[in-house]
């Protein structure tokens, strides 16, 4: 039995005058998705956010009790006692492959029994509109509504890799702006480096992962449909897969 997708919500912002943060379109995405479930907020044992790129480069506090608080989750504290329900929420950042790792922890706590029902949130946004430097990407938010499934219903199995000798390809910082900075606006501001060869490299060790995941994971000969996101606004680098039969791979990774 592991987790399963009840529902998903995603974001995009607004013609507006305001312009929407992070946390706007985390809790637009949440509530989208406890809508198409037709649950309320308050059945959420566990709220886990993700995303990387945030208002004001903000690192701390973590994000996550901000949207429990906006959607209306239980804001009591876990294990205080007295019988009222809490959501336990947390933020959990590991890049792109974050959100893959929450969908990991929450389906180790409802196949424990720990939890009932959990969702994980996911937003990101251009830190410094008028100072950031190399981000390349829309404004989006999204949430995965989960709960247990039946025996054979479900993730399954989740496989992951680290490789290092890559990480010069792709680096981004804060940088402090200085007298750069603009009269009225952040005094430091987000910087992506991206060498011309990322794209590639990562396509290659997307392939050679989920090879390596199917092998494992995957009964021989069965058809296996694998989804990877990729994070660069260059889009994808093709690469034939000579794994699993059937298998098939879009994007690229971390």
């Amino acid at each position: 039995m592991g987790a399963r997708i009840e529902a998903v919500g995603t974001s995009l912002p607004r013609r507006r005058l305001r312009r929407e943060g992070s946390v706007d379109l985390c809790v637009r995405a949440a509530e989208e998705a406890l809508t198409a479930a037709g649950e309320e907020a308050g059945s959420l044992d566990v709220l886990i956010h993700t995303g990387i790129y945030r208002d004001r480069n903000l690192c701390e506090p973590a994000m996550a009790p901000f949207v429990q608080q906006r959607i209306g989750a239980n804001a009591a504290s876990p294990g205080r006692g007295g019988g009222e329900r809490s959501t336990f929420s947390f933020d959990l950042s590991n890049g792109v492959c974050g959100w893959l790792n929450a969908v990991q922890a929450a389906d180790g706590l409802l196949s424990s029994e720990r939890a009932r029902r959990a969702m994980v949130v996911t937003s990101d946004v251009d830190p410094g509109p008028r100072v950031s430097a190399g981000l390349g990407f829309a404004p989006a938010g999204a949430a995965l509504l989960l709960g247990p499934g039946e025996p054979g219903e479900g993730f399954t199995a989740f496989h992951s890799e680290s490789v290092a000798k890559h990480s010069n390809l792709m680096q981004s910082a804060i940088e402090w702006l200085g007298d750069e900075a603009p009269r009225f606006g952040p005094r430091n501001a987000v910087v992506r480096r991206e060498d011309a060869r990322f794209v590639e490299q990562c396509a290659n060790c997307a392939f050679d992962t989920v090879e390596r995941f199917l092998e494992r994971a995957a009964p021989s000969g069965s058809a296996t449909s694998t989804w990877c996101c990729p994070p660069s606004s260059q889009g994808p680098s093709p690469r034939p897969s000579g794994g699993a039969q059937g298998s098939h791979a879009t994007g690229s990774w971390t």
